[in-house]
């Protein structure tokens, strides 16, 4: 599961933020200084997706509605661009 929000106002250079579950216990949250399609600049790794989910609405104030949901990746590409959809 993939799903990214564009935030408003950009919060210390950040303008959008991916959420990408790749195993039950690797979720990682890629932070990216653009709007547009580029590779992220930094990505956090959790556990859970509720700690994901919890570390973006504490950190750029994500919420539920904010999301937009995506296609996982195709296999053998890069997870954090949006254009690798199955």
């Amino acid at each position: 599961m993939r799903k990214y929000a564009i935030l408003n106002n950009p919060i210390n250079k950040i303008e959008k933020v991916m959420v990408y579950t790749f195993e039950e216990d690797e979720v990682y949250v890629f932070l990216y200084d653009t709007k547009i399609d580029n590779p992220s600049i930094a990505d956090y790794l959790f556990e859970e997706l509720d700690d994901a989910d919890q570390f973006c609405i504490n950190e750029y104030g994500i919420s539920d509605g904010d999301w937009i949901y995506l296609e996982d990746p195709i296999s053998g590409t890069q997870r954090d661009l949006i254009g690798n959809q199955k």
